[in-house]
């Protein structure tokens, strides 16, 4: 088993010599009982065991027994069991108690979490899971929104509203109006996997296209059951079967989610 050479409770440090280094520690309630090497013994409450304080070289150490009175992300006191690993509960560290794992800059800002960081794979933070690799799952379920989309790229001088229609061009863009017939999708802000393409969602050079799904499109007119098809200027319209073969988008199901004027509810499925 590891010892335990320094024991830090408040601000005070107790050092223990060579030779009556901590070989044991108990709980009773909140009341901990450390026995020395040379069988001596001193109790503490809620102690905090963490950074150098505890040199993990070899060995293991077993049983609840590191706690640390440490302060949640709001600001407010915990004292809830937390082992410590990295530093002072005041420093950068990170904490583990019984149900969560956090990484902190400090006591209370709660910090990304990178896990097997020299290999790149995954990072946890503000903006959500990021993995640089390949997830793997029997099953993945329970996304908020509707539709697959994919990343294009755009010329910034012709901005794409969510809802309306993007265009295939020969100048490698999607545009806001172009040839019905080389309608490629709806610029969708409601896509719950995005798929491939060449750019980042946050950079503002490319749009997400919905592709497959349930989308929302500007087609004003467009009744329930009806099929759309696409416009000119980035709007849809009721498709004629016969002769709108090619600029078809999809079916109307229903009323745009969020009630907006000329807008409707369209399942994609462009041909």
């Amino acid at each position: 088993m590891a010892d335990i050479s320094k024991v830090q409770w408040n601000s005070t440090t107790y050092n223990l010599k060579d030779g009556s280094a901590i070989a044991n520690i108990t709980r009773s309630g909140t009341t901990f009982t450390a026995t020395r090497r040379d069988g001596t013994t001193f109790t503490f409450d809620q102690q905090a065991v963490s950074g150098s304080f505890l040199p993990l070289t070899g060995g293991t150490v077993t049983g609840t027994t590191l706690f640390s009175k440490t302060t949640a992300a709001s600001g407010t006191a915990n004292n809830s069991p937390a082992l410590i690993v990295g530093g002072a509960a005041t420093a950068a560290h990170m904490e583990m108690d019984f149900n969560k794992i956090m990484a902190k800059t400090n006591g209370t800002s709660v910090a990304e979490l990178k896990l097997n960081p020299d290999g790149g794979q995954v990072s946890i933070g503000a903006g959500g899971l990021n993995v640089n690799g390949t997830i793997t799952g029997t099953k993945v379920y329970n996304a908020v929104y509707n539709d697959y989309a994919e990343l294009f790229k755009i010329d910034k001088n012709d901005p794409i509203e969510n809802g309306k229609i993007a265009y295939a061009c020969e100048d490698g863009y999607v545009h806001s109006q172009g040839d019905p017939y080389t309608a490629v999708g709806i610029v969708s802000d409601t896509f719950g996997h995005l798929l491939g393409g060449e750019g980042d969602m946050n950079d503002p050079n490319y749009v997400p296209i919905g592709l497959a799904g349930r989308v929302s499109v500007y087609a004003p007119g467009v009744k329930l059951g009806e099929f759309v098809a696409a416009n000119d200027d980035g709007t849809g319209r009721s498709a004629d079967l016969d002769k709108d073969k090619g600029c078809i988008l999809g079916k109307c199901i229903g009323k745009d989610p969020k009630n907006r004027e000329g807008y409707i509810y369209l399942l994609i499925n462009i041909g």
